[in-house]
């Protein structure tokens, strides 16, 4: 058993460059946490950190782990939705899992928690828009 119910993870991602800060997950990918098993579909796109490029001296994308934002891009695209839940999860408990994940990943504590603020403070342009995603599909389902 890891940190707070989270698994830890046998191996990272393997992932496919697409071009620019773009990747594409090779095969589905699994995360053990909080009690249930979250799978992340081949395909899956994700830019892994969406860290501005002027920070990357200092933390880049590669810094804040593999698995921790690959996990994150899921969830906040899902509106917090993710195999294994019964309700989603709130923008809370995902950015909170995105650190514990890092921490796992034995992402440095000053890295972690920088990247943990950044979506605390930054992220709500986001999760609102894979609010506004769920609603189109919803309505288009009717």
């Amino acid at each position: 058993m890891g940190i707070d119910g989270v698994l830890a993870f046998p191996d990272p991602p393997v992932m496919i460059p697409l071009g620019g800060d773009t990747w594409q997950l090779a095969s589905d990918y699994t995360v053990p946490a909080f009690g249930f098993s979250m799978r992340i579909p081949k395909g899956f796109v994700t830019d892994r950190a969406s860290v501005p490029r002027f920070l990357w001296p200092i933390i880049s994308p590669a810094d804040c782990g593999a698995v921790a934002p690959i996990c994150h891009d899921h969830l906040y695209q899902a509106g917090g939705f993710a195999s294994g839940l019964v309700e989603p999860f709130p923008r809370r408990k995902v950015d909170r899992l995105f650190r514990m994940l890092m921490q796992l990943e034995m992402v440095y504590g000053w890295r972690r928690w920088a990247a943990f603020w950044a979506v605390r403070l930054f992220g709500w342009a986001a999760w609102h828009k894979a609010d506004e995603r769920m609603v189109e599909v919803q309505s288009k389902g009717r």
